[in-house]
C-alpha cells in the first residue's frame, strides 16, 4: 500500500501518465504479462504441469510456481522502495518482471524459455527508453558557455547561483530522471538561480575536471553540482572523507532538501553560500 502511495505521489497531471503511452512501453509490458497467456495456452506439456502442481519448498500451501512468483514479486518491491519518477518504477517492474518469467519458464519449459528470452533481446536491442520531451528550464552548456557563465562569470552573473546536472545520452538513469529534474526546474528556477546541462559525452573533460566518473557501471550519473561565483558549494551524489561516492536516491524530497532549493535565491544570494559550503564539508565526513 506504500509502494502505491509513493507511486501515485509521482503524478503530477495527466501527461505524466501520457508518458508512458510509447512502444517501448506497451511491448515491454507484454512481455512481463507473457507468463500468464503461456501457461494457459502454451504450458500443458506433462513437465509443465508437472512444475504448476509442485508443493513448494518454504510455504506449504503454496506451489513452486507460487513461490517463485511471490518471490519475484518481494524484490521488485525492495527494489522500488528508491525510485523516484514513473520511468523508474516502470525499469524496474520490466527488469524484475522479465527475470521472474525466465525462471518460471525454466522450470515449466525450457523450449519456451529460449523463445521468450530471444524476444526479450531482440525488444532490448530495437527498443529504448523514450527521451523527455515536456517543459524545463534548462540551458544546455557546452565547454565555453560554461567557463563564460559558470566557472567564470562577470557582472551580474556573479549574483547567480547556477545548478548543472552533468549527464550522459548513453545513461539509464539519467533518462529516467529526466522528468524530476524538469520539474525541479521550473519550480525553482529564476533570475537568481539557473539551472543548467552537460552532455559528458561531448565534453569528457569536464567530467574529467569534477571527478565524475563516467564507466558503464558508474554511481556519478547523473551529478547535479551548485556553483557560485564561480566555485563549487555541493554536489549530489557526494564524496565521503574517503573519497568513495555515496550512492544517493535523487528523489524530489532529497534533491529539494540537499540543495536549498525551498530557499530563496535570494538568501542563498546574501548567504554568500556559506551555508552550502557547510554542508558540503559536513558531506564529506558522512559515512
Amino acid at each position: 500500500l506504500s509502494r502505491v502511495c509513493g507511486v501515485s505521489r509521482m503524478i503530477d497531471s495527466v501527461g505524466d501518465l501520457a508518458r508512458l503511452c510509447t512502444v517501448y512501453h506497451a511491448v515491454n509490458a507484454l512481455l512481463c504479462a507473457a507468463y500468464l497467456p503461456l501457461r494457459m495456452y502454451w504450458l500443458d506439456s506433462e513437465v509443465s504441469q508437472a512444475f504448476m502442481q509442485e508443493p513448494g519448498s518454504w510455504v506449504e500451501s503454496l506451489t513452486r510456481e507460487q513461490e517463485i512468483a511471490c518471490f519475484g514479486a518481494f524484490v521488485l518491491f525492495l527494489k522500488t522502495r528508491k525510485t523516484s519518477t514513473l520511468e523508474q518504477v516502470c525499469e524496474k517492474v520490466f527488469l524484475f518482471s522479465k527475470l521472474t518469467t525466465l525462471v518460471l519458464l525454466f522450470f515449466a519449459s525450457k523450449t519456451t524459455m529460449v523463445g521468450y528470452f530471444l524476444a526479450v533481446t531482440v525488444a532490448f536491442v530495437l527498443l529504448r527508453p523514450p527521451k523527455f520531451f515536456g517543459d524545463e528550464e534548462f540551458e544546455y552548456l557546452h565547454a565555453s558557455s560554461f567557463d563564460a557563465q559558470v566557472r567564470n562569470p562577470k557582472g551580474d552573473m556573479r549574483k547567480t547561483t547556477w545548478l548543472v546536472v552533468f549527464h550522459a545520452d548513453w545513461c539509464e538513469k539519467c533518462t529516467t530522471l529526466e522528468p524530476l529534474l524538469a520539474k525541479l526546474s521550473l519550480r525553482h528556477s529564476d533570475e537568481g538561480r539557473k539551472w543548467g546541462k552537460i552532455d559528458l559525452v561531448h565534453f569528457p573533460e569536464l567530467g574529467k575536471e569534477f571527478n565524475i566518473d563516467m564507466t558503464p557501471y558508474t554511481k556519478q550519473l547523473p551529478t547535479v553540482i551548485e556553483f557560485f561565483k564561480g566555485r563549487e558549494i555541493r554536489r549530489l551524489p557526494f564524496f565521503k572523507s574517503d573519497g568513495k561516492v555515496v550512492d544517493s536516491t535523487m528523489s524530489e524530497q532529497i534533491l529539494v532538501k540537499h540543495f536549498e532549493l525551498s530557499t530563496s535565491s535570494t538568501d542563498l544570494r546574501d548567504r554568500g553560500g556559506s551555508g552550502g559550503a557547510k554542508k558540503k564539508a559536513a558531506n564529506s565526513k558522512e559515512e
